[in-house]
């Protein structure tokens, strides 16, 4: 079910102060496509300054991390650049948006299971938010763009340690594999006949509705009980 996002008004009901503050990691595509274009600047550019804006208004309210990721191939693939989850993180995460480029390739799949160690320790709510652009692949196929399934099994991996994903996509390309992998994010069986949210936003203001509506659902969610391992 992708989210229409337009720029009308957004009303947020925030989870009670009395429970632990939920723990956010944006999983965040560094490799060579984001270079291209977003509208009037590039898809990092439009990623790194519209995520600024909504750390400005959420980072007091929960532990917020970054996790940028790219990868070659070769063994130290995938490569992760992290800012750990915590309050008050905006300085920290953009400086470490700034100061990195685009590069490389986009082993998502890798990167999801490399980003669950930053959940360490940490109660729900929580939720990886991965963004990215394009398809991606892995650290043992770079090439070609073939890396879906193994994205969809790492995303209910995640899901399985109490840590649901969350999809952004920056080009909207291979709906039913961003279907799947929503699903698969939010513990919902692939193909089934409920399909869960994910976001399509090319723009800046689509990204920042996108990035808003995600923290947003984050914190205002029931805690749910996962298993544990």
């Amino acid at each position: 079910m992708i989210r229409t996002l337009t720029c009308t008004a957004l009303l947020f009901s925030f989870a009670s102060s009395a429970r632990a503050a939920a723990t956010i990691v944006f999983l965040l595509d560094q490799s060579g496509s984001m270079s291209s274009s977003c509208g009037p600047a590039s898809c990092y550019t439009q990623m790194t300054s519209t995520l600024g804006a909504t750390l400005g208004v959420y980072e007091s309210q929960a532990n917020i991390g970054a996790a940028l990721f790219t990868g070659d191939g070769a063994a130290s693939c995938p490569a992760l650049s992290t800012v750990p989850p915590a309050p008050n993180n905006r300085p920290a995460i953009t400086n470490l948006l700034n100061s990195s480029s685009p590069e490389g390739e986009k082993p998502l799949a890798d990167a999801i299971y490399a980003a669950i160690p930053l959940f360490a320790n940490t109660a729900s709510p929580r939720a990886l938010i991965a963004v990215f652009r394009g398809d991606p692949d892995t650290c043992a196929q770079p090439t070609p763009n073939a890396g879906f399934p193994q994205a969809i099994a790492a995303a209910s991996n995640a899901f399985s340690y109490g840590i649901p994903v969350i999809v952004v996509s920056l080009d909207g390309s291979s709906p039913s594999s961003l279907q799947a992998l929503a699903n698969a994010g939010a513990g919902l069986p692939v193909g089934g006949p409920t399909n869960a949210p994910y976001y399509v936003a090319v723009l800046a203001p689509q990204m920042n509705i996108a990035f808003n509506t995600a923290v947003a659902g984050v914190l205002a969610s029931p805690i749910p009980v996962f298993p544990i391992h």
